[in-house]
């Protein structure tokens, strides 16, 4: 779905809640210009150091942070902020908006992938959704003036 939204080429990609890395790292082989992986587990964050060296990426483009997903949403953001955040939470995760909310100040799209319809919270709008047995994937687009 992204792809046909023109990609993820040149973009800035945050990967929350990343796990093994896997979305990260996808968007680094569809040429993503720099990768900032999150996940709050030390031992996931080592995982995905071992992924991205066996992969060749660090150091370079790809950047991992031991951390909570939210809380680093809600703290300071890069003045360039972010073309993509991709966001897979475990589906007990009931945050978005919060989450959407810090977020809308500093990043262009988000592809959220949970167990339910996203309703879109304030300075977003859903422009696509498509449901996959369980996962719901919606992706939404800040409106314009963001989070304002």
């Amino acid at each position: 779905m992204i792809d046909s939204m023109g990609g993820v080429e040149g973009a800035a990609v945050v990967d929350l809640f990343a796990g093994s890395g896997a979305l990260g790292i996808e968007a680094l082989s569809r040429g993503a210009a720099k990768v900032l992986l999150v996940d709050r587990s030390p031992a996931a964050t080592s995982a995905i150091r071992a992924n991205l060296v066996a992969i060749g990426t660090l150091p370079g483009s790809a950047t991992v942070v031991c951390g909570d997903a939210l809380g680093w949403a809600s703290g300071p953001q890069p003045a360039e902020g972010w073309d993509l955040v991709l966001a897979d939470p475990p589906y007990s995760w009931r945050s978005w908006p919060a989450l959407l909310g810090a977020l809308a100040a500093s990043t262009r799209t988000v592809v959220a992938e949970s167990s339910n319809h996203l309703e879109p919270a304030p300075g977003w709008r859903s422009v696509k959704e498509r449901e996959y047995g369980t996962t719901v994937v919606t992706i939404l687009e800040t409106t314009e003036g963001g989070g304002e």
